[in-house]
């Protein structure tokens, strides 16, 4: 059975074919690809998974096609980052003394 596995980050990604087991587990899939040793900068114990995008346990069996995509820690709450950037406009909109 053959699943792609994907990691990215801000400047790189890496999408590997993988042949696997038919009772091969998301977990088992990521450890065959070998995808996180080209990230050596992430926490292994911090990544989750999804499988085309849905959130997925790493005990959950892979079907043949599937995608399973490597989650990262985020690394702004992205009310933070909105409020930055609302901060932001009204800095530029507000006349220059």
């Amino acid at each position: 059975m053959r699943v792609q596995v994907v990691c990215a980050t801000r400047d790189r990604h890496v999408l590997r074919n993988v042949d696997v087991e038919s009772l091969c587990t998301i977990a088992d899939a990521v450890r065959i690809s070998a995808v996180l040793d080209e990230f050596p900068q992430l926490d292994a114990q911090e990544i989750t998974f999804a499988v085309y995008g849905k959130a997925a346990p790493g005990t959950q069996r892979v079907c043949e096609g599937d995608r399973i995509e490597l989650l990262r820690a985020l690394e702004v709450d992205p009310r933070e980052a909105r409020r930055r950037r609302a901060q932001l406009r009204e800095r530029r909109r507000a006349p220059s003394p």
